[in-house]
């Protein structure tokens, strides 16, 4: 039997940007850190929204059943007031969900 390859991607993965780009948008930190040099001009406050508004969207698309930790999650983002638009995200999200699990209850 032959085993199947891994995909591999050429590049790395950008955690504030969610994107995969090439080896030469990294400098030297960059590729330890996952941060690419675009990313890496930001300030630390866009940077923290940035990789907030990435853990709310992996929630999102986790699928229609939501852990308590992730609902808890999404609660407590909805409720910070220092970052707004991920305050507005997560209020959009928990919204969604519970309108779902309203129609799935009917």
């Amino acid at each position: 039997m032959s085993k199947k390859k891994k995909k591999r991607y050429r590049g790395h993965y950008c955690k504030i940007c969610g994107e995969i780009k090439s080896n030469e948008k990294f400098n030297g930190k960059g590729h330890k850190n996952h941060i690419c040099k675009s990313c890496a001009k930001l300030s630390q406050l866009d940077k923290n929204e940035l990789v907030h508004l990435r853990k709310i969207e992996n929630i999102e698309l986790s699928g229609f059943v939501l852990s308590k930790a992730n609902i808890e999650k999404l609660k407590s983002y909805s409720k910070n007031s220092k970052y707004p638009k991920v305050q507005k995200y997560a209020k959009q999200v928990l919204n969604y969900y519970n309108e779902r699990i309203e129609e799935h209850k009917e």
